[in-house]
């Protein structure tokens, strides 16, 4: 996190409306102390990219088991003002969409799980841009 560090004081009139950052460990206290870190910078935390790719189960049933301790705890952060899931190929099941573009079973829990209530189905397909902790809207899967 020095990078940060040394950025801020380097910058310290630059205009910085976030940080975005990254994360693909499987379990919710490493993603806790993950955002904690950054919360030192007094910007909101975008969490760009997140799935359970290192240090746990990543089966089917694991990347379910992740995303539903994971999003309760993205959305309860009042420092988290976006969050999406790295829907890629690369990490073991972690894909929202198939290749015809239908949900996948994970697509489908990602989806129903609860989230901020200004941030609809029909909103998350759109953009969601009015939820202050908003799920990212859903894209196509990338590979």
């Amino acid at each position: 996190f020095d990078y940060l560090t040394e950025f801020f004081a380097a910058c310290s009139g630059c205009r910085v409306d976030y940080v975005a950052v990254h994360w693909y460990n499987c379990d919710t206290d490493s993603l806790n102390w993950y955002l904690g870190e950054f919360k030192k910078f007094n910007k909101p935390i975008w969490l760009t990219e997140f799935a359970c790719a290192y240090g746990g189960d990543s089966s089917v049933a694991g990347q379910e088991k992740y995303m539903r301790a994971a999003l309760p705890v993205l959305e309860a952060d009042p420092d988290v003002f976006r969050y999406a899931w790295l829907s890629a190929s690369p990490i073991p099941n972690a894909r929202l969409f198939d290749d015809a573009g239908a949900l996948t079973s994970l697509g489908r829990v990602y989806v129903g799980l609860p989230h901020d209530a200004a941030c609809t189905p029909s909103a998350v397909a759109a953009t969601c841009a009015a939820a202050p902790r908003a799920r990212s809207a859903l894209s196509q899967p990338r590979d």
